[in-house]
């Protein structure tokens, strides 16, 4: 039995892939970020993860603290969105 050999047109992707890919990537990002406050809320933070937060978060956390006023006001609303508790 034969078999059809594969054929590819030997494309690489292109901007518009990597494009689609970095704004998964970011949007996930700044998901995974406000999913870290829900679960702050319902669960709590072990106090040994706080440190690698603090370090993968980093670029978010300046914005909360030192931010533009309009980028700084627009992460707060997110995060409250995910837990209204928390306080800046």
């Amino acid at each position: 039995m034969d078999q059809l050999p594969m054929t590819t047109d030997g494309r690489k992707p292109g901007w518009a892939f990597w494009t689609i890919v970095l704004l998964v990537v970011l949007i996930a990002y700044l998901v995974s970020f406000g999913a870290v406050f829900l679960f702050d809320r319902h669960v709590g933070i072990p106090e040994w993860a706080g440190p690698p937060l603090q370090v993968v978060y980093w670029p978010l956390i300046a914005i909360l603290k030192d931010g533009a006023e309009p980028l700084r006001d627009s992460l707060r609303w997110y995060v409250k969105l995910w837990n209204p508790d928390v306080t800046f």
